[in-house]
């Protein structure tokens, strides 16, 4: 049958854990909707309405998933956090909505209006892509690069709707969360031309019976339709590589003299607190891959050179504040607990000693929040909205979000906007919600402001056009 992925990743279920729902749609929303979509259409996880199941689609078979997960692919048992009664009647939920066979309209009319404190806009649609795109970064006001993940495929794109695959792109292990994932300019890159990607890698090893791989950072340069002067500059070697299809990170930034990149734990909790391992981790590096020497732990006996800060479980945006420089991140927490985090050299972030989350059947897993060492979040989600890709708005055309980092949530269908002041947040608002998985966020240039939304798996990139109260043209609500 299908899997029924219930990703770890996702960070999404929400509700009430420990009162339990009546009935198997409730049930389903409460613990399934965050990855499988609020109408079994799929997310994170797989849709569960289609005819594509890698297996029997009984109610039994269904059930027997549930029941004992699919560890290898991130699905946790449910046989300790739901009742045998609730099992089942997940799996008749599914199988009634999938014999009805009706894909339905969860998204909202493409001219719908939004209106926000400080603006109306809408969502104005730039351009579908096949597979789901990881990243995008914009090059000038008009042109960026996009990371799609699966593929593996880089892309050279126009705000017109055009673009074309630049190849000589790394092979990518695409192993569940893994492939072609974040994608950073040199900050000479109008002179130079480079860039730098983060992707899952495979380590190549005969004796393994099973693959196994780390996420690596590929530096190359553009020459018209593709990268030349291609290199790894960080990729790790046979010990440290895990079989684990999650928790890549892989979010970068670049500035003048360092590359700062994530690594999630990849689903091995104990390895985030490991200053041995990179997994779990924040890392800096110099532009051409060496390590920097002041490095928190680079003369600490063991300790993984390029590490800056740990006890991260998979920091998936990675941002600098556009006036003080702040590192800035976003993080997964696991059912609850996504985080907002300042990143500051040498520090611990907690994972998985202290959380504000709980593991996905509903059971405990730390009843700690705070401890000495280890930094608290400036921000945390309960339930999880599934933060991903953020940016800080740093422009003219919205001048009153000046400075404000936006924040993407895949499960929670959202863009926020999120006013830090003294490094606390002062003002929180919801200006998309319900137009599919919000996976990325960027700022062009120009100020303009776009979104790409994972949505049928297919990757859809948005811009925000301000509109008058007429519905037209650029007008700010007084």
């Amino acid at each position: 049958m299908k899997y029924l992925s219930f990703i770890l990743f996702c960070s999404s279920w929400s509700g009430a854990v420990f009162s339990a729902p009546p009935n198997g749609e409730q049930v389903y929303q409460q613990y399934c909707a965050g990855c499988h979509g609020p109408q079994l259409q799929g997310g994170l996880g797989a849709n569960l309405i289609d005819d594509v199941w890698l297996h029997e689609d009984s109610e039994q078979a269904i059930i027997e998933t549930i029941r004992n997960g699919v560890i290898d692919k991130g699905m946790p048992a449910f046989k300790t956090g739901l009742t045998q009664e609730q099992i089942k009647q997940v799996a008749q939920f599914i199988k009634v909505s999938k014999s009805a066979n009706t894909t339905p309209e969860v998204f909202l009319d493409k001219n719908q209006i939004f209106t926000t404190k400080h603006y109306q806009f809408n969502l104005k649609l730039i351009n579908v892509f096949d597979s789901l795109i990881w990243a995008i970064t914009f090059i000038n006001a008009n042109e960026y690069l996009a990371t799609e993940r699966d593929t593996g495929n880089l892309y050279y794109g126009n705000i017109d709707g055009s673009y074309r695959i630049i190849t000589g792109t790394p092979k990518v292990w695409n192993n569940d969360q893994g492939g072609l994932l974040d994608v950073a300019l040199d900050i000479n890159f109008a002179n130079n031309q480079i860039i730098y990607l983060a992707y899952a890698k495979e380590n190549i090893n005969s004796t393994w019976q099973q693959a196994q791989g780390m996420t690596a950072i590929f530096k190359a340069r553009i020459e018209g339709n593709k990268l030349v002067d291609q290199q790894d500059i960080f990729s790790v070697d046979d010990t440290f590589a895990l079989p684990s299809g999650r928790h890549f990170g892989s979010r970068l930034v670049a500035d003048n003299n360092y590359l700062y990149f994530s690594i999630g734990e990849r689903g091995i909790r104990p390895d985030a607190q490991d200053l041995t391992k990179p997994n779990g981790k924040i890392h800096r590096i110099h532009l051409d891959g060496s390590i920097p020497s002041d490095n928190p732990f680079v003369n600490q006996a063991s300790a993984y050179k390029s590490i800056w800060t740990y006890g991260n479980r998979n920091p998936q945006g990675l941002a600098r504040h556009p006036n003080t420089g702040e590192l800035w991140s976003t993080e997964h927490g696991p059912k609850g607990g996504d985080e907002i985090n300042l990143i500051s050299k040498g520090l611990n972030y907690g994972w998985p000693v202290i959380t504000y989350g709980m593991n996905y059947d509903g059971t405990s897993m730390t009843n700690k929040t705070h401890m000495p060492g280890m930094e608290q979040p400036i921000r945390y989600y309960v339930p999880s909205i599934a933060t991903s890709g953020i940016d800080f708005y740093n422009g003219d055309k919205w001048s009153k979000w000046q400075n404000n980092m936006f924040v993407t949530g895949m499960s929670a269908q959202e863009l926020r906007r999120v006013k830090i002041v003294n490094k606390q947040v002062v003002e929180e608002e919801l200006l998309v919600k319900n137009f599919g998985r919000v996976r990325d966020v960027a700022v062009s240039p120009s100020g303009d402001i776009y979104i790409m939304i994972t949505r049928d798996h297919k990757g859809h990139m948005y811009k925000l056009e301000k509109l008058n109260k007429s519905g037209n043209n650029q007008q700010e609500i007084p």
